[in-house]
């Protein structure tokens, strides 16, 4: 499967999800924090096996969370975040 954008939150235990994002999407290009529970990862798909890959699926350890497969955007944010958007996707 191709790769894809995600955008991924944690719900509960925020600092559990961020080592299994940065453990998960080991390619720290491959992945921007936007805050320190909330995500976008560029990796393959789907969003339901991204899910179980961070824990946040069945792993009571990790916490809760949210996956979101990103098929278009659009808003205000930094222009890095921008910039690694395009860097990906192109």
């Amino acid at each position: 499967m191709a790769k894809q954008l995600f955008f991924v939150t944690a719900l509960t235990n925020a600092a559990a999800v961020k080592e299994k994002v940065e453990t998960v999407v080991a390619e720290k290009e491959r992945r921007y924090e936007l805050a320190p529970d909330k995500w976008v990862v560029y990796t393959d798909g789907p969003a339901g096996e991204l899910a179980s890959k961070l824990g946040i699926r069945d792993d009571p350890h990790v916490g809760t969370g949210l996956v979101l497969t990103l098929g278009s955007y659009g808003g205000r944010a930094p222009s890095s975040l921008w910039e690694w958007i395009k860097a990906q996707t192109e």
